[in-house]
């Protein structure tokens, strides 16, 4: 499988953001790209949050037709460790 940067020339032009993330638009346009590939299969579809608490990335695989959570990186229980972690500080 041969996997190529969806647009090379506005990849290379951006920065990353303060949080060291990529830039929300390319992001988004990776996200539907991934999703339209049912990589994770037909009923399911590819999202990428920001976790309020730990203030991370977070992928989850959620169920179109339940809109379950089937997988999400990093789990819960770390998302909730890294939150009290912070508080502590």
């Amino acid at each position: 499988m041969n996997v190529n940067p969806i647009n090379t020339t506005v990849a290379a032009a951006n920065t990353q953001s303060p949080t060291g993330l990529p830039p929300r638009r390319d992001m988004i346009a990776a996200v539907q790209a991934i999703s339209a590939t049912d990589v994770f299969g037909s009923d399911r579809e590819l999202a990428f949050v920001i976790s309020r608490g730990a203030d991370a990335p977070v992928m989850r695989v959620i169920d179109r037709k339940t809109n379950e959570v089937v997988l999400q990186v990093p789990a819960a229980y770390l998302l909730q460790l890294a939150k009290e972690l912070r508080q502590k500080r």
